[in-house]
């Protein structure tokens, strides 16, 4: 945890879902994770837009999020690349930069968003 996050928590912003605010859009990695009865959730990325659906077709466990899964190292920046362009067709982001937590969102928001909160960081030690 870095020193920014550190401060982040002080003022309630625990996670990426307190960072961002309803209807930004994130991409993140999920590592594969192993559930009830041995099914496995494979590994890869996920755009992921606060309080919609990104993939309303999605699978269940999928929460209405669109992925581009990986099927090993080989493949996994050409899948992150491959979810900014659907994003950006989708959303209009142009230009994306990753956030205190490590998933990435429009750069434009991170820096107004990290902006915002030093304000409010500084505002509460004062």
């Amino acid at each position: 945890m870095s020193k920014f996050t550190e401060q982040l928590r002080k003022i309630g912003i625990v996670n990426m879902y307190d960072f961002m605010t309803d209807g930004m859009v994130c991409v993140r990695y999920e590592k594969p994770v192993h559930g009830r009865r041995g099914m496995a959730v494979a590994h890869g990325w996920c755009v992921y837009r606060r309080g919609f659906k990104t993939d309303p077709d999605a699978i269940w466990f999928r929460h209405g999020n669109k992925y581009f899964v990986n099927y090993g190292s080989h493949d996994k920046e050409e899948k992150r690349l491959e979810a900014f362009k659907w994003a950006e067709e989708k959303y209009g982001i142009t230009e994306w930069t990753k956030t205190p937590f490590g998933d990435y969102m429009d750069a434009e928001f991170v820096k107004s968003r990290i902006a915002e909160l030093k304000a409010k960081i500084k505002e509460s030690i004062a």
